[in-house]
């Protein structure tokens, strides 16, 4: 093999591996920041979701304590008032109406 081969054989050998390496710290590097960012956004759509969700149990819990306040003389009602009750809740909800027949 003559030196002139030698050269060019070893010039590319190193190239070679320079850009191996290269490749590898960029592949590295882009992965982690890619994890990162999805890593980041799913945090951020569960603490949405976790706040929508937290909102809507609070709706529907002062919903009920005010149904709870209005029945607190249940005894001295009559069934009307209290069906008026049940059904204005039962509207404010979101449940299915009951008529009271079987």
């Amino acid at each position: 093999m003559s030196f002139k081969i030698k050269i060019i054989l070893g010039i590319s050998v190193l190239m070679f591996l320079s850009l191996s390496l290269f490749s590898l710290i960029s592949y590295l590097d882009t992965k982690k920041n890619s994890v990162i960012q999805i890593e980041s956004s799913l945090s951020m759509a569960s603490r949405s979701l976790t706040d929508f969700i937290d909102s809507w149990a609070s709706g529907k819990k002062s919903t009920m304590e005010s149904t709870a306040r209005y029945l607190t003389d249940v005894e001295i009602m009559d069934s009307l008032q209290i069906r008026t009750i049940l059904q204005e809740t039962t509207k404010t909800l979101g449940g299915i109406r009951y008529d009271g027949r079987a």
